[in-house]
């Protein structure tokens, strides 16, 4: 019987204990916060004043923080402000004892009364009334002792207010020199207007890069755009010359230099990167486009201009993408609000029980220590999933914009199902946070498999690139093993050297595609039987027709009229020009193009020099046309990417007789 009693008294008690331990710990751990955060506050109230006057102290006699031509202005400032930073300091270390201390105490009084932790606690008790280093009352009493005894203690909070201080001053110098230097700005952009303007509208008609019809547009819109800049430039020389001269400034000030100190400097050397700005512009970048050929340096063939029908495309896809837009908007952000209404309360009632399920899964002292914490959290906790749903609803209409794309990927009768599966989505994501319930669960089919087509055509087009890649590829390392075949040719003849070729010399980088140009279109027009409108490469035969040129390459394009031109030049005077004697002397003429020609050649062309006579005035046209025509080839990327195996290749060489 007696030990039923025992075993029902050590039940009772484990039930009751907890509840007595939360009230114990809650009106002792009040009065013990309230204790603390008096002594705190009285400890921090009569530690002000000593405080007070060891920064005014030191605020007067330092010279570490007041230098230059301010310091003593700003030494009287910082010390007027000495005291409003201490009181500062008092109110919130007051209000964060009172606060977050008082939640502290009252956690940890609740566990030392479950875990029977009084002789620790009144040890500890004992130590912070002692002041002793280990406690907390008595590191923070040891932290204002070695405030008052070390005075580089007080540095930080007076560079601190130095920098406040300086603010005012830095504003009402800085903006002295911003004035003149946008005014510098301004009269450098109009200096340099005209030549910008000539150069771009000169490169807007003649380069390659652009078609007719963007040509035009930017023929139009470059005066414009030119007028504009002056004012541009102006208006961002004042926004950021205003701040950049403040900061500059300031930090001089702070550093206790003149308020002065590298302006000149600075000054001179914004205006000078911005001048070379301008020359850079003109020199380096237009000189990419700035070409007599109007073709780039290294251009790979890209031209730009105004697609018409992708425009119409593009207009008809924004009004849909508009449509749809609107049309998911609505339908997304009015089921996401039905879905958060229908999901508050289950999605409370399931992180309450989660919550709690979770906290009493902790140790008992853990719980007694945090129990203040949890019953804050509790009735926020709603508040937080209201949070979260009104978040969720927002994003909503973000999310929404899959709609349009999806359209755009997939068509219009995948945009017409998106926000359903947009709906779906989020119904499966809140889930997360309401027990994985989710609404539309039956809704568990995806329709994206069968709605995605359309995607032939687009493949189609990528591979009929691809293929005029190729070919055009093809022709060009046709090209290069012409040339290479070529420069043997001239080496056998000693038109050219091999240091000529090994040091990459100028006349022999001109001389060797003009020749190989002139040999394909001379056995092209001499071949019988071929259609005016054919090309045969020499070095394997090949007859290549119009048909078959890719002239949707760029590069192709440009080049082909240049090269029907000459042969057509050729073809019209076919006995004269482009008999074997006329293109050997052709070649020779080509060639002939360095300060110091070979023996032979210039033997070749003393002995043709009737001939030369002859044909004279045809002969230099033909070989201004091809010289043109390899100026043009130099500035494209795919010979420029396959020039180098023309001067690297192991050529056999005969001496000379």
């Amino acid at each position: 019987m007696c030990k039923s009693l025992a075993t029902f008294a050590k039940n009772l008690f484990l039930c009751v204990w907890p509840i007595f331990s939360i009230v114990l710990g809650l009106v002792c751990g009040s009065v013990f916060g309230i204790i603390i955060t008096l002594v705190i506050f009285l400890l921090t109230l009569v530690r002000t004043p000593m405080h007070i006057f060891k920064m005014l102290r030191v605020t007067a006699t330092t010279d570490r923080c007041f230098k230059g031509h301010l310091g003593l202005l700003l030494r009287v400032f910082v010390f007027l402000l000495v005291p409003l930073v201490h009181i500062l300091f008092l109110i919130g270390i007051t209000c964060f004892s009172a606060t977050i201390g008082m939640l502290y105490y009252i956690g940890r009084s609740t566990k030392v009364f479950y875990k029977h932790e009084y002789a620790k606690t009144v040890k500890n008790i004992e130590s912070n009334a002692k002041l002793e280093p280990k406690s907390y009352v008595g590191k923070y009493y040891k932290k204002c002792q070695h405030f008052m005894k070390d005075d580089t203690e007080s540095l930080p909070t007076i560079y601190f207010l130095q920098g406040c201080c300086a603010l005012i001053p830095s504003i009402l110098i800085g903006v002295i020199p911003f004035i003149p230097f946008s005014l510098a700005v301004l009269g450098i952009t109009l200096y340099r207007l005209p030549i910008n303007v000539y150069k771009t509208i000169k490169i807007s008609i003649f380069t390659v890069a652009l078609k007719w019809d963007l040509k035009i547009i930017a023929i139009i819109t470059l005066p414009f755009v030119h007028a504009l800049f002056p004012l541009l430039s102006f208006l961002g020389a004042l926004v950021g010359s205003f701040f950049y001269f403040i900061i500059r400034t300031w930090s001089n000030i702070c550093e206790g230099y003149s308020p002065f100190h590298k302006w000149k400097r600075k000054f001179e050397e914004g205006i000078k990167k911005y001048y070379k700005a301008h020359k850079d512009f003109v020199s380096e970048r237009c000189s990419t486009y700035d070409h007599p050929s109007g073709i780039p340096m290294d251009w790979n063939g890209d031209s730009y201009g105004i697609p018409v029908l992708k425009i119409l495309r593009w207009q008809w896809d924004l009004l849909v993408c508009l449509f749809f837009t609107a049309f998911s908007i609505t339908v997304s952000l009015s089921g996401t609000i039905l879905i958060a209404a229908i999901k508050f309360i289950p999605s409370c009632l399931y992180l309450w029980y989660k919550s709690t399920k979770a906290y009493c899964k902790q140790e008992c002292a853990t719980i007694m220590g945090t129990w203040p914490f949890f019953i804050v959290y509790m009735p926020l906790l709603p508040l937080v999933v209201a949070m979260a749903y009104l978040v969720i609803v927002t994003a909503a209409v973000f999310i929404a914009l899959r709609t349009p794309w999806r359209y755009l990927e997939n068509g219009y009768l995948a945009a017409w199902f998106e926000p359903l599966e947009i709906l779906r989505d989020i119904d499966e994501f809140t889930g997360h946070i309401c027990g994985e319930w989710c609404i539309l669960e039956s809704c568990n089919e995806r329709i994206t498999p069968w709605y995605i087509s359309g995607q032939e055509g687009g493949r189609a087009h990528r591979e009929s690139n691809s293929d005029a890649h190729a070919r055009v590829e093809l022709y060009w390392d046709r090209f290069i093993s012409q040339c290479i075949k070529t420069t043997s040719s001239l080496f056998e003849s000693h038109w050219i050297t091999l240091e000529n070729v090994e040091d990459i010399d100028p006349s022999a980088v001109q001389s060797i595609p003009a020749v190989a140009i002139l040999t394909i279109l001379a056995e092209t027009v001499n071949e019988q039987g071929l259609e005016k409108e054919v090309l045969k490469w020499s070095i394997d035969g090949t007859v290549c027709k119009k048909r078959d040129l890719p002239l949707s390459d760029g590069i192709t394009s440009c080049l082909w009229p240049k090269v029907a031109r000459l042969k057509k030049l050729l073809h019209a005077n076919k006995e004269e020009l482009a008999s074997k004697e006329n293109i050997d002397l052709l070649k020779a003429m080509l060639c002939a193009n360095s300060e110091r020609d070979t023996q032979e050649l210039s033997d070749f062309l003393l002995h043709s020099s009737e001939l030369k006579k002859l044909n004279g005035p045809k002969n230099i046209q033909i070989q201004s046309e091809v010289i043109d025509l390899v100026l043009a080839i130099s500035r494209v990327r795919p010979y420029r990417e396959r020039m180098s195996r023309i001067f690297s290749h192991e050529y056999e060489t005969c001496s000379n007789p």
